[in-house]
């Protein structure tokens, strides 16, 4: 139970730092949602491949 809280902890933290990222760097250059939308996918994208990295020993049973 504690490794599933874990990884839904973890695939907060990577889509809400991709959004922030996103958001820092559209404040920095003045696009404004740019690098939102970029971060947001970057961040959705590497939480899917983590989760699933984690989850893959479950899946094969």
């Amino acid at each position: 139970m504690a490794s599933l809280i874990g990884i839904g902890s973890t695939v907060v933290v990577l889509v809400v730092g991709g959004v922030g990222l996103g958001w820092w760097l559209d404040s920095l250059l003045h696009t404004v949602p740019v690098f939102v939308f970029i971060g947001l996918a970057i961040g959705m994208a590497s939480a899917w491949i983590f989760a699933y990295a984690k989850l893959r020993k479950f899946l094969k049973q």
